[in-house]
């Protein structure tokens, strides 16, 4: 992670699912790996909140990224279907329909240190379907490996 740039391109509502609420960010490297931070973790990397004063939001303190309570950059299933919620509308732009077998493939950090290369394929027949809800039958992933980070 170090020696990145790293940029936010999109902030998300908050989880119901997530212990941490706020809001959560999407960001993509100079290698365009993709990952997701919670507000909390990413105010203290903005410096705008310091590790064990109290995030008035959250009624938490914050932690430093030693801390066994950080979380820093990661993408669990929900950050990943977002994502992918993401790409396909930017698909969209290009040409409404998408054709079915168009694949796209995407780096994601998905833990601090792992990196992911998957690539996802598109099913649907019955287009368009442009519901968040049904994203997940749209797409299916087919592959996933385990990338070097010194891309």
């Amino acid at each position: 992670m170090l020696g990145r740039c790293w940029v936010i391109t999109a902030f998300l509502t908050p989880s119901k699912r997530r212990a941490i609420g706020g809001v959560r960010a999407r960001l993509v490297d100079d290698n365009e790996f993709v990952t997701f931070c919670n507000q909390r973790d990413l105010e203290v990397l903005l410096g705008h909140g310091q590790p064990g004063t109290t995030c008035r939001w959250l009624r938490r303190r914050y932690v430093s990224p030693d801390d066994e309570e950080w979380i820093g950059f990661c993408a669990d299933d929900e950050d990943l279907y977002d994502d992918l919620f993401i790409r396909e509308l930017m698909l969209r732009t290009d040409s409404y329909v998408i054709p079915e077998g168009t694949s796209i493939t995407r780096f994601v950090v998905t833990d601090p240190g792992i990196y992911m290369e998957e690539t996802l394929v598109f099913l649907a027949r019955n287009e368009p379907d442009l519901r968040y809800e049904t994203l997940g039958v749209r797409w299916a992933r087919a592959e996933r490996m385990k990338r070097h980070d010194d891309l």
